[in-house]
């Protein structure tokens, strides 16, 4: 359920910044994530840190500001500005991926296809219309992020195998 809870931000919060942000500069931040999951590795699960990291890390970043190229380093540019909102949805969606390989290696008794199809279906029929509904009654006073929900389950529900596969593979084994 906790990784459920995680993948599910992760995949809201990404769909949301690359609507608020150029895509290149979306997928850009919140890739950054997985560097940051040596952190949470070392202190849950005692993993060790290689050195090498101490050279991936800083040429990763160095990476990041060209692809995004930040007004505060590279002076104001006539490109697509960067919104804040679409930055904070980022930093969101980059956290979630940090956990996410963290929390899996944490369930090792489980089959790898119980794990995702079960962080898809909680995410899918439970955790987006379950946002969507306290969106829609809540906060009448802020504009409907319910409506940017619905569009990117609808985006998840097209483009994900894993959804049909929660559906298909138990009635496979009836067959």
């Amino acid at each position: 359920v906790v990784r459920s809870f995680f993948h599910w931000t992760f995949m809201v919060s990404y769909w949301l910044a690359a609507r608020r942000l150029p895509f290149g500069n979306a997928t850009a931040l919140v890739y950054v994530g997985p560097l940051f999951t040596v952190v949470p590795a070392y202190f849950l699960l005692r993993e060790r840190i290689s050195p090498a990291f101490a050279v991936i890390a800083p040429l990763s970043f160095a990476g990041l500001l060209l692809m995004t190229q930040p007004s505060f380093l590279f002076g104001s540019s006539t490109n697509e500005s960067m919104d804040p909102t679409g930055i904070i949805y980022s930093t969101i969606a980059a956290i979630s991926l940090t956990v996410l390989p963290v929390i899996t290696k944490c369930g090792r008794d489980s089959h790898w296809l119980q794990i995702e199809h079960g962080s898809t279906f909680i995410g899918g029929f439970v955790l987006t219309p379950l946002a969507i509904w306290a969106e829609n009654h809540l906060d009448a006073t802020r504009p409907p992020l319910g409506t940017e929900l619905a569009d990117a389950w609808g985006t998840l529900l097209a483009h994900s195998t894993s959804i049909w596969m929660v559906l298909l593979i138990p009635c496979a084994q009836f067959v």
